[in-house]
């Protein structure tokens, strides 16, 4: 995804518009992305059950918050776009669901709501703005849990593939053929995010990386199956490493 500007609020509204695109065909991509269902698996894992409320952030088409939410569990789902909220509506047949067009930076809902918070990428959309933390910190009642998923910035395949983009945008604005550097999302470290985290009063209580990336661009683009491919089938060799797993999850609890 590009960000043509380091403004939060323009960042916001690409991600929107983004997303807001992608919605048609999102929940089907999903449904056969070995790597997001890897980290969605381990997602519900963490967070448990014998939950009464829980608080999906950025949740897309609703798929993880349904998951997480079995009989006696009610659920809210989060998200910026309104064509992603649409179709998770559609499928809501419970009336333990609800879906609500919000900020996850800036949430319309009471403090001390939930038992817990879970969010499936989506810290690196919003990173490094300090305030989702302080929100999942303030919407969770005391000894509450939130489970964080997301692909980091230390993973070597993606370093070498940023460096490789940045060197090709260089050499294009050198010779002329293209003069605008590109900004891409900026995905948190792992330690800054835990960081933000503690500083909001968490306390980290399980972390795991996983989905090793062999591939980044140009490749990736390219080869998007092989990749995909590999990276479930080398997952419990590679994918526990912060160098190799791409998406780190990590479950907190408020002290």
């Amino acid at each position: 995804m590009v960000i043509g500007s380091d403004s939060p609020d323009h960042r916001r509204q690409v991600v929107r518009e983004e997303f807001d695109r992608e919605a048609r065909i999102y929940g089907q991509s999903r449904a056969v992305h070995r790597g997001y269902l890897l980290q969605r698996d381990h997602t519900l894992r963490l967070v448990g059950t014998g939950h009464r409320r829980i608080l999906d952030l950025g949740c897309g088409t609703g798929d993880t918050l349904r998951a997480a939410c079995p009989t006696g569990t009610s659920g809210v789902g989060v998200d910026l776009s309104l064509q992603m909220l649409a179709h998770a509506q559609l499928r809501v047949q419970e009336p333990k669901l609800l879906f609500v067009a919000a900020d996850a930076c800036s949430l319309p809902v009471a403090s001390g709501t939930f038992d817990a918070v879970i969010s499936v990428g989506l810290m690196e959309y919003i990173w490094p703005d300090p305030r989702a933390p302080r929100e999942m910190a303030r919407v969770l009642r005391q000894g509450g849990i939130a489970v964080i998923a997301f692909p980091h910035k230390q993973c070597l395949a993606r370093r070498v593939g940023e460096s490789a983009r940045i060197a090709y945008q260089g050499a294009r604005s050198v010779f002329g053929v293209n003069k605008t550097i590109v900004r891409t999302i900026d995905r948190p470290r792992a330690a800054d995010f835990d960081r933000a985290m503690a500083a909001c009063g968490f306390e980290r209580d399980t972390a795991l990386f996983c989905y090793p990336q062999l591939l980044d661009w140009p490749l990736r683009e390219m080869l998007p199956l092989v990749d995909v491919d590999w990276g479930v089938r080398l997952d419990p060799i590679l994918g526990r490493s912060r160098w190799f797993g791409r998406i780190y999850v990590s479950r907190w609890r408020l002290a």
